[in-house]
């Protein structure tokens, strides 16, 4: 009986361990990779810089920057050459604010910089493109 109810404690703590490290994994880094693929098969590995002021889940994270990529393709008009080059994340002072670089290109085979900025919530909920 001693050993049984010993096992099972030991187990528990192993379990919430587990658990524990898992969920401080789960936090977005400094520094990261966000991959992304369009609707062509066109992967990217885009370098995202988090600057937030407030400890945000990867997954909410991702669910966000999926979110203003599809936002950004669409306002960009230009599903072909849409290249994503840089995500920097930032704190404002009611929301979390996305500043996407990218590039299209342009009429003459030239490449044309373009930066967006959307707003958006520690949940992952992306609200309007905000203009600077």
């Amino acid at each position: 009986m001693y050993k049984k109810f010993c096992f099972a404690l030991f187990f528990s703590f192993a379990l919430n361990s587990s658990f524990a490290q898992e969920n401080e994994a789960l936090v977005v880094p400094k520094t990261y990779i966000f991959s992304w693929q369009k609707a062509n098969g066109d992967t990217f590995e885009i370098p995202v810089e988090n600057n937030l002021k407030t400890a945000m889940l990867v997954k909410r994270l991702d669910r966000a920057l999926m979110q203003i990529m599809l936002k950004s393709l669409l306002n960009s008009r230009d599903f072909e050459t849409f290249t994503p080059e840089k995500v920097t994340l930032f704190s404002d002072t009611d929301y979390e604010v996305a500043k996407i670089d990218f590039t299209i290109l342009g009429g003459e085979e030239e490449l044309i910089e373009k930066t967006y900025y959307f707003s958006f919530d520690e949940y992952g909920n992306v609200f309007n493109q905000l203009n600077f």
